[in-house]
C-alpha cells in the first residue's frame, strides 16, 4: 500500500486538508460509496448480472433492441401482447417472457441490494454527520443508502441532536398512499438529487413520484415488485453508453431537472467521492464543465502501485481542462467499518 507521504508527494492529501478551504460545497457520490456499505453492490452492470441467469430468448431480445434498458424491453413485450390480443392471437410466449423479465430483475436486485436488517441505524446516523459540510448531494447510485442517510440526518435535527439544515429531495406532493410526487429542488437549501434515478422512483404517467414507505422497515423490494406486476419499471439509468444515458435522462422531467441542477449549480467547489468518471459518464463531465465549478476535489483510492495512481490523476485532470482539480485519499472522508459519531 502506498504511504501517506508518497500520496502527498503526488498531490493526494487527507480530506481535512481541504475541509476548511471552502465555505459551500456540494458533493457527487458514486458507486464506491455504496460498495463500502454493502459489498454485493460491486457489479459493473445490473443487466449483465441479470443475463447470467436469463433465458436465451430474453438475452436475444436485449441484443435485438441493442439495449441494456429493462424498461424498453418490457414496453416492447407489452405492446406486442396488446397487438396480439387485439388480433386474438395466442400471446402465452410473450406473457411468459414478461414474467421472466420481471422476476429476473427482482431476483437480481434481491441478490445485490441490502435488506432492511443489514442497514444499521447507528452507521446511518454517523454517516449523516459526515455529510454536514455539504449542501446538495448528487448521486448516480440508485440504491436506498443515501435516502436512508438523509432520513437519519433529518431525525437528528428533529431530536435536537444537531442543528444543521435538513435535507430534502424535491418530493413534497402527496399523490396517493405511500407516494410523494416531485415538485422542485429549489424549495429547500439542501437536496439529495438522483442523477440517474433510483429503484424507488416511478413515473407511470410521466409524473415522477417516490415510494415513501421504505423508511418504515418494509423491504422496498416488495414495493417495487407491486409496480412491476403492473408493468411499471423504476426510473433509473443504470447501464449503456453516455449518449444512451443522456437519452434516458432527457425523456423524464425529474431526471432532466436533476441534470440541469448539476449543470447550473452555483457553488464553485464540488467534492467527488467514489465516482470513476468513465467514458459512460461523459454526460456528467459535460455538466460539471458547463457549470460554475472552479474547483473539483476528487477521491482517490490508494492502490498498491504509485504509477497507477499517477496515471489516474492525469486522466482525471484531462477531464476538466478549465477547472482546478485536486485529490484526496478516499479513506479520509467517510468511515464505514464502524460508527465514529455517536448519539445518545
Amino acid at each position: 500500500m502506498v504511504s501517506k507521504e508518497e500520496l502527498a508527494n503526488i498531490g493526494v492529501f487527507d480530506f481535512e486538508a481541504f475541509q476548511n478551504s471552502f465555505d459551500v460545497s456540494d458533493i457527487l457520490i458514486g458507486n464506491g460509496f455504496s460498495i463500502n456499505l454493502c459489498g454485493r453492490l460491486n457489479y459493473d452492470s445490473l443487466c449483465n448480472l441479470f443475463n447470467q441467469s436469463a433465458s436465451n430468448e430474453i438475452i436475444e431480445i436485449f441484443k435485438g433492441f441493442n439495449t441494456t434498458n429493462f424498461e424498453i424491453v418490457l414496453e416492447a413485450l407489452s405492446n406486442t401482447e396488446k397487438v396480439g390480443n387485439i388480433l386474438k392471437k395466442d400471446m402465452k410466449i410473450v406473457r411468459d417472457l414478461k414474467s421472466q423479465l420481471k422476476n429476473g430483475l427482482i431476483s437480481t436486485i434481491q441478490a445485490t441490494h441490502p435488506t432492511a436488517a443489514e442497514i444499521k441505524d447507528t452507521m446511518l446516523r454517523s454517516l449523516a454527520k459526515d455529510f454536514e459540510p455539504f449542501t446538495d448531494i448528487y448521486t448516480t447510485n440508485y440504491d436506498v443508502f443515501l435516502y436512508k442517510i438523509i432520513l437519519a440526518s433529518n431525525m437528528l435535527v428533529d431530536l435536537k441532536k444537531e442543528n444543521f439544515h435538513q435535507f430534502n429531495d424535491g418530493f413534497y406532493e402527496d399523490v396517493g398512499s405511500g407516494k410523494l410526487g416531485f415538485v422542485d429542488f429549489d424549495i429547500y437549501p439542501r437536496n439529495l438529487i438522483y442523477l440517474h434515478g433510483a429503484l424507488f422512483l416511478f413515473a407511470p404517467n410521466g409524473y415522477t413520484f417516490k415510494l415513501k414507505k421504505i423508511d418504515e422497515g418494509i423491504e422496498f423490494i416488495k414495493l417495487i415488485k407491486q409496480f412491476l406486476d403492473y408493468d411499471e419499471f423504476p426510473i433509473y439509468v443504470a447501464e449503456g453508453k453516455s449518449e444512451d444515458k443522456w437519452e434516458a435522462i432527457n425523456s423524464n422531467y425529474y431526471l432532466r431537472s436533476a441534470y440541469n441542477r448539476l449543470k447550473h449549480r452555483n457553488s464553485e467547489t464540488l467534492v467527488v467521492y467514489g465516482f470513476s468518471f468513465s467514458k459512460s459518464d461523459d454526460h456528467i463531465v459535460s455538466a460539471i464543465n458547463a457549470s460554475k465549478t472552479k474547483q473539483i476535489i476528487i477521491s482517490i483510492r490508494p492502490k498498491a502501485k504509485l504509477q497507477e495512481i499517477e496515471k489516474e490523476l492525469s486522466r482525471l485532470r484531462l477531464k476538466f481542462p478549465t477547472i482546478e482539480v485536486l485529490f484526496f485519499n478516499s479513506n479520509t472522508l467517510f468511515t464505514f467499518d464502524y460508527p465514529i459519531n455517536f448519539y445518545g
